[in-house]
């Protein structure tokens, strides 16, 4: 599978680690909140499936790409909202994933890392 070379290498690179136990209990015991977990920007509701500790520049990169982000104690946890799958075929993975590379042509092993 081709297709998923480069979002194979941000997430090796930028998730760390599936927490979504730890994040569950750390809002509902309030050391970690937000305004609105149960909207989005256009008030749909989204149901977080996983919590993935990441890595600051991929979290900054999904924030732009409107997911739901929690940020505390230094760290940065992404509510996914797709589970069964491997997350490198998440499609904000494989979007994010495109736009770090200029030339999608070239080998996904080159040299212009972001990580």
């Amino acid at each position: 599978m081709e297709e998923y070379t480069d979002a194979r290498l941000v997430a090796r690179h930028q998730l760390l680690a599936n927490q979504t136990l730890l994040v569950n209990k750390m809002l509902q015991s309030g050391y970690l909140s937000w305004n609105d977990p149960e909207n989005d920007v256009q008030g749909n509701s989204r149901e977080i499936f996983e919590w993935w500790l990441v890595k600051p520049t991929l979290g900054a990169k999904l924030l732009d790409e409107n997911e739901l982000v929690v940020t505390g104690y230094g760290n940065r946890w992404w509510g996914r909202t797709t589970t069964g799958a491997p997350v490198y075929q998440d499609e904000v993975i494989g979007k994010i994933a495109a736009s770090f590379y200029t030339n999608p042509d070239e080998e996904p092993t080159r040299k212009k890392f972001w990580w």
